[in-house]
């Protein structure tokens, strides 16, 4: 059964507003309507996916065969409660319009940890780009290809190790 919301019912509209207005604090500033919503919902550039638990995924700006920008909204406030889950809608949504690539962009105060764990990297910085909290604000761009995404990405622990080889090699002066 496909995610997708293609006409959405009473109960689906109402729900899709509250999550909208739950996840309003971590919205740019021109997006921070209910009528936002309602012309997403009618764009014909924008496609709407449940996810578990009230939560939604935006594919907007969908170029078929090229690349689409992602915004995923929950009622939580901050994470992503299924990332398994979220994963397979976020395939389902690439296979279906043949995208090669997704696209995040978000405030750069906001943590973009979820997002790593659905597959994305980090891909820039770019300052100023958007107004947030009535403010000019710094954005992080986040992107996944078709192939990353379901691939979650782990920090590496490069200090870890750099202190054991620093300790070895001290180790190994200090024995010399």
């Amino acid at each position: 059964m496909s995610a997708r919301i293609t006409k959405p019912d009473a109960v689906t509209l109402r729900s899709i507003l509250n999550t909208w207005q739950a996840s309003l604090p971590r919205m740019i500033d021109q997006e921070r309507t209910i009528d936002m919503a309602f012309t997403l919902m009618q764009d014909p550039d924008t496609q709407w996916y449940r996810l578990p638990e009230n939560a939604y995924l935006l594919l907007r700006g969908t170029v078929l065969g090229e690349q689409a920008q992602v915004q995923i909204l929950t009622r939580n406030g901050e994470m992503i409660i299924a990332p398994a889950e979220t994963r397979d809608v976020l395939r389902e949504a690439m296979h279906e319009y043949k995208l090669v690539r997704l696209n995040a962009i978000i405030p750069t105060s906001l943590p973009w940890r979820d997002y790593k764990l659905l597959g994305f990297r980090h891909e820039g910085h770019v300052r100023k780009c958007m107004q947030f909290n009535g403010e000019w604000a710094d954005g992080e761009i986040l992107g996944a290809l078709e192939s990353e995404v379901g691939i979650a990405r782990r920090r590496r622990r490069k200090r870890a190790h750099k202190a054991q080889d620093l300790g070895k090699a001290k180790e190994g002066y200090i024995n010399a």
